[in-house]
């Protein structure tokens, strides 16, 4: 029976998304977790974390960033599901590094309390092995709750990740989310999600961006991107995804190592959505 207030247009639209863009094994319908890329990823380079290799919002994509880039960062973001305000994802991230070891946290919300809700905190842990490899593992805490007449579950789940730089202007990416998982839904977690990306800086204005995403057995995304400075501290993102086919859009401010992102993905069946993300730093 549907509960008075209940406003099945919502769930019609999380059905939709878990079937058109999201994760559809048994084990995960109920959720989205790890289907987050950051804004400057997203648009910038097809998923390519590579080209904002060592930004704190990068760790929900790849924990090996603790160990690279700069000594502390801090951001967060936000993002409607496709036009429906109250069913929105929100994301903080921050990470410190000293020497060759860093450590850094993310924390994810989705949803509307009392209707369907994901809350994902991540604890990463990153070192830099070599002046051009880092690695980095982080322990994922999960919770996925429904309407107050239903239960809620928890869990815990492995992620692992690298970063590799084999030539000055090359950047390589890794990553594996969900490998161990304990607890979470009875019938299993949600699937494991495997991530590879190459970053090619063709000049200091105009980097290229290749990425491979496996958000399930038979769902592969394939991403294709770029970024283009246009003037001092404004740069242009783009991109194209197969599979569905879509398209990124996007803008990136810096002033003084302070970063602002706007981000505009299309979708063939569920229209457009929209991010905006900000980053700050020394």
């Amino acid at each position: 029976m549907i509960r008075p207030g209940f406003q099945f247009s919502r769930l019609v639209a999380v059905v939709m998304l878990l079937w058109c863009g999201g994760i559809t094994d048994a084990a995960a319908q109920a959720g989205c977790f790890g289907d987050l890329f950051p804004a400057g990823a997203l648009a910038g380079g097809g998923n390519v974390d590579g080209i904002q290799a060592g930004r704190a919002v990068s760790l929900l994509v790849n924990p090996a960033h603790t160990g690279w880039g700069g000594r502390w960062s801090a951001g967060g973001g936000y993002r409607p599901l496709y036009g429906m305000e109250k069913l929105q994802r929100v994301w903080m991230a921050g990470k410190y590094r000293r020497d060759m070891w860093g450590v850094g946290m993310t924390v994810t919300h989705f949803g509307e309390r009392d209707f369907y809700t994901e809350t994902e905190a991540a604890f990463c842990f990153g070192r830099r092995l070599r002046h051009n490899l880092a690695a980095g593992l982080g322990l994922t805490y999960m919770n996925l709750a429904y309407t107050p007449e239903m239960p809620s579950y928890t869990g815990w789940s492995l992620d692992a990740g690298m970063i590799y730089q084999p030539l000055e202007n090359v950047m390589i990416s890794g990553a594996a989310r969900h490998l161990a998982q304990s607890g979470f839904i009875p019938d299993g977690g949600p699937a494991r999600t495997y991530h590879v990306s190459a970053a090619f800086i063709v000049s200091p204005g105009i980097q290229l961006g290749v990425g491979w995403t496996r958000q399930r057995h038979d769902h592969d995304l394939v991403g294709l991107g770029q970024r283009l400075g246009l003037v001092k501290g404004l740069y242009f993102l783009s991109a194209v995804y197969l599979d569905p086919a879509r398209y990124a859009l996007g803008a990136e401010f810096i002033l003084r190592g302070q970063a602002i992102f706007y981000t505009y993905l299309s979708h063939p069946d569920l229209g457009g959505t929209h991010y905006v993300e900000f980053e700050v730093g020394p």
